[in-house]
């Protein structure tokens, strides 16, 4: 397995890849972190985990921050 870091952090893989992930690495905890859009599509890595005894951890966007990555006040209820 290549591990690739993200702001230090290591990556072991894509979604797709988690149940081989779990089953071949020592994994205490799976750290989710994905627009607020796609938390539908995250059931397959839930399971995984549940089946491995793994911890998850959410951090979803609470704004949906646009293509680009700006944001205002206004967008986010400011003033």
């Amino acid at each position: 397995c290549t591990v690739r870091e993200v702001d230090g952090v290591p990556m072991l893989g894509s979604v797709s890849a988690i149940r081989d992930i779990l089953a071949t690495q020592v994994v205490d905890e799976v750290v989710i972190c994905l627009p607020r859009s796609l938390i539908d599509n995250i059931e397959e890595v839930i399971d995984a985990c549940g089946e491995q005894a793994v911890c998850i951890k959410f951090l979803a966007d609470v704004y949906d921050i646009p293509e680009g990555g700006a944001i205002s006040l206004e967008m986010v209820g400011g003033w």
